[in-house]
């Protein structure tokens, strides 16, 4: 086995070790937990969907960053190759940056509307 194939084995295993290890801290940073579990109306079920969410989709803008940046580092001078990691890491902050407007227009929407926990409450005069 020559190293140029061993080299494109073990560089993606290495790779994927090094995404696994660097999203176990940021999966409990996001607040990954299950959107289900303790729902009890459905301003909490929105909320705990769009952490889940936001955090898978965080998730998935590092793995494209690196990805991106690795053909960036492999380009080996190749202005084409380069062009299009380039265009790879432009596109992943054009998503990320999209996923915070998201995130942000939903807590807007939720702060102007007052969603309030104990409407029920608040409508019987307890």
């Amino acid at each position: 086995m020559n190293n140029g194939k061993l080299t494109k084995i073990i560089y993606p295993i290495m790779l994927g070790y090094t995404v696994l290890a660097a999203l176990v801290p940021s999966a409990f940073a996001f607040g990954l937990t299950n959107p289900i579990s303790g729902v009890s109306d459905l301003r909490d079920l929105i909320n705990n969907l769009l952490n889940w969410m936001m955090g898978f989709i965080g998730i998935i803008a590092v793995v494209y960053l690196m990805m991106a940046g690795f053909k960036y580092v492999t380009a080996g001078g190749d202005s084409k190759k380069a062009q299009e990691a380039k265009e790879g890491i432009t596109q992943a902050i054009i998503g990320i940056a999209i996923a915070v407007i998201g995130y942000l227009l939903v807590s807007l929407v939720f702060e102007v509307l007052q969603v309030n926990k104990d409407i029920t409450k608040n409508a019987l005069g307890q």
